[in-house]
């Protein structure tokens, strides 16, 4: 069930002003120059499955706790990666790739997007990490959204569950 439709509004707002940061770093950071359009990507599926009206097996309870938890704890602690899972988390409870394959790479893909990445790959030229992300979240949101359409097709005639 989760939390009521308004509360996740406010919660995604407020995920949303706990990770103002992100425009700036994703403006001036040299390793977060293409995490704008990775981040871009990644949303696709959320998209698809709403438009779709797909529903995910976990449990939104969880996903809401979770969410909350996690951005309570970066307003405490300051840690902008809460922030940034708070975010992913709120964002995903709009809509998700519902198998559980898709949904644990596409959820593995938000670390992409997140400046965590590029201070963990700094040895890496900026150009290339910066093309390195966009393309294993295209790949990854192509993968959700396929997963999204293959799950939601009916069996072929003549072939059973």
């Amino acid at each position: 069930m989760g939390f009521p439709p308004a509360l996740r509004l406010v919660l995604l707002a407020f995920a949303v002003y706990q990770s103002r940061d992100l425009a700036l770093a994703w403006r001036d950071a040299p390793y977060e120059r293409f995490s704008l359009i990775a981040f871009l990507l990644w949303v696709v599926p959320v998209i698809v499955a709403r438009w779709r009206k797909e529903r995910s097996e976990a449990s939104d309870s969880v996903v809401d706790g979770i969410a909350v938890v996690c951005l309570v704890a970066k307003s405490v602690t300051g840690l902008n990666l809460l922030a940034y899972i708070g975010l992913a988390l709120m964002l995903s409870r709009f809509g998700r790739p519902t198998g559980r394959g898709a949904l644990f790479v596409w959820s593995l893909g938000a670390f992409l997007w997140m400046p965590v990445t590029g201070w963990g790959l700094s040895t890496v030229d900026p150009a290339l990490l910066g093309w390195m992300r966009v393309t294993l979240v295209a790949l990854i949101s192509l993968g959700s959204c396929t997963a999204l359409r293959s799950e939601s097709m009916p069996l072929a005639e003549g072939r059973s569950a």
